[in-house]
């Protein structure tokens, strides 16, 4: 999910289930980021937090950082990523 909160800045939500290196199921992770637009839409950069829970709700490990990414297209080249 996704909501504008200003001219150019966005908050998202998502959720996504995970499993450790057994396949055995860990719990939900919920990742939250707060991102600024380019003037031009090509990129965007902002902070974000993942969350990591067990199966009964109980957090096992919190992470924040920096995000920024570049927009691709479907005409982009693979060696624009090397």
């Amino acid at each position: 999910m996704w909501k504008k909160v200003g001219s150019s800045r966005y908050k998202l939500n998502h959720f996504a289930i995970s499993w450790d290196q057994n396949s055995n199921l860990v719990g939900p992770g919920n990742i939250h980021e707060d991102v600024t637009l380019s003037h031009n839409g090509k990129s965007f950069t902002g902070t974000f937090t993942i969350d990591q829970y067990d199966q009964s709700g109980n957090t096992l490990a919190h992470i924040a950082g920096s995000v920024s990414a570049t927009r691709l297209t479907v005409d982009t080249p693979a060696s624009i990523l090397f």
